[in-house]
């Protein structure tokens, strides 16, 4: 939720940034059209007020009315895209109230009183609350915009002819200078910002004495059970996390130990032990599954713990059975020597035991016969003999070729 809220916040007055410059640029596009508009109403009071009797363009019937009409569609024109650009500020206005209407929504589904970087804010970004009011001011600020754009458009309309130029261009000054910042927060916004900051400062104090008071309980309620000693656990009711951070914290500090079961969110508790006194595995699996414990719990799981070591007891002995009727051999560990008897034979150690001796022949020729007699010498000798007798049959082949 909070990464969507910031992505909204981003998205808002990035929009916000777009409309305040076409805003400006709307205001100039006044500034200029009153400029023009003043210039051709100028000249058409000339063309009008300007003697052509007795002159060579009194020739021209109508000359002075086409001319003004040609000026007053000159006019019409600018007018135009003054209403162009004003319905382009509108429709942006219009976008812009939803981001701010969608923005507005997320925010209230949160909860103001988690201490979370998007609330509290940041270095780099205000707290939430500055940035609702920001928000507030921006779309009031564009609301005031457009209506001031909307009074120099009517103006420009229905009073070009008869407002001095001066007039116009004074009126659109002011306008354009309003807009160098967006305007500051009234008295009545900043006594309601005020209270709301008082309010939530308050709220966080009842909260820290609440968790206050929770702590020293759970600390009596530790203390009584260390003391008590007949009680096995502990057991709390289920409670947020913050509430069963602190039950751990006191555990820790108390020397005992503390274990966590059900949902997050929706169920989940803490139950409290001794050191000397843990759960036992069927209460952990029992608890990790959802289930209560309680002591038919606890004879019904140790019923069924004897009953499986009675039934793991008896096929230990049905097995031992079933062995002893192969034979003693099995029993004693050295049923594999019958199994291999065909590859390690029926003798072993000492017994198998035996000296080896050489082999004499191998095939039908003695080994003797096999051992090279001759010396080193006379071996080179035989070896070099061999390589020139080589090299001759080479050097005779080449001569007869």
């Amino acid at each position: 939720m909070e990464a969507k809220i910031q992505k909204q916040i981003i998205d808002f007055f990035s929009f916000f940034e777009e409309f305040h410059t076409a805003s400006r640029t709307c205001l100039r596009d006044c500034q200029k059209c009153a400029v023009s508009i003043n210039k051709l109403i100028y000249r058409c009071k000339n063309i009008r007020d300007a003697e052509v009797a007795g002159t060579p363009l009194d020739d021209f019937e109508g000359l002075q009315n086409k001319l003004c009409a040609t000026l007053h569609n000159l006019i019409e024109k600018e007018i135009q895209e003054l209403r162009h650009n004003l319905s382009v500020i509108d429709d942006l206005f219009d976008k812009l109230c939803n981001k701010h209407k969608v923005f507005r929504q997320s925010c209230e589904e949160l909860d103001f009183t988690e201490q979370t970087s998007l609330i509290k804010g940041s270095p780099l970004q205000p707290p939430l609350e500055q940035l609702l009011e920001f928000a507030d001011d921006s779309l009031t600020f564009g609301s005031e915009i457009c209506a001031q754009i909307e009074t120099s458009l009517t103006l420009i309309l229905h009073s070009a002819l008869k407002i001095k130029y001066k007039h116009i261009m004074d009126l659109l000054d002011s306008i354009l200078n309003s807009m160098q910042k967006p305007p500051s927060a009234s008295e009545a916004q900043k006594n309601a910002a005020k209270k709301q900051k008082e309010a939530l400062e308050k709220k966080k104090k009842e909260e820290k004495h609440m968790l206050h008071r929770f702590r020293k309980r759970v600390e009596d309620k530790i203390s009584d059970f260390i003391k008590d000693g007949s009680k096995p656990y502990l057991q709390f009711e289920p409670m947020d996390q913050t509430y069963r951070a602190i039950i751990r914290d006191v555990s820790e500090i108390a020397g005992v130990q503390v274990f966590s079961f059900g949902q997050d969110g929706i169920d989940r508790y803490s139950v409290v032990y001794t050191k000397e006194r843990g759960p036992s595995e069927d209460e952990l699996t029992v608890r990790r599954a959802g289930g209560t414990w309680d002591d038919d719990k606890a004879i019904k799981m140790a019923q069924e713990r004897v009953d499986r070591e009675k039934l793991a007891a008896l096929e230990s002995e049905e097995e031992k059975n079933r062995k002893r009727k192969r034979g003693k051999e099995e029993l004693s560990g050295t049923f594999y020597k019958q199994k291999y008897a065909h590859l390690i034979g029926q003798e072993a150690a000492i017994d198998a035991a035996h000296k080896t001796n050489v082999n004499k022949n191998y095939g039908e020729v003695p080994s003797e016969n096999k051992k090279d007699q001759r010396s080193i010498e006379q071996t080179m000798a035989d070896i070099r003999a061999k390589k020139m007798k080589k090299a001759e049959a080479v050097l005779a082949n080449e001569v007869q070729e």
